[in-house]
């Protein structure tokens, strides 16, 4: 009862997901795209890689995905 549970509850979290992300690549970033300056986008993406080195730790981000790519393998195609 409980794998069913946090099956339809992850495939539910997929499809929030998916539609979170078309929404930024279709409408937010392409709107943002003709706003934000070339020097502003640089100093984004050097603060948000701060946050992930400072915050969330070196690593972790390609730690998730390794764990994601496992998840998947051992889930949903096994």
């Amino acid at each position: 009862g409980a794998a069913v549970k946090i099956a339809l509850a992850a495939k539910d979290y997929e499809g929030l997901l998916s539609q979170h992300i078309y929404k930024e690549d279709n409408i937010l970033y392409p709107m943002a795209q003709g706003r934000i300056s070339n020097e502003n986008d640089t100093a984004l993406v050097e603060a948000f890689e701060a946050l992930e080195r400072d915050r969330i730790g070196p690593g972790k981000h390609e730690a998730f995905h390794e764990l994601l790519h496992h998840l998947e393998k051992a889930y949903l195609k096994g």
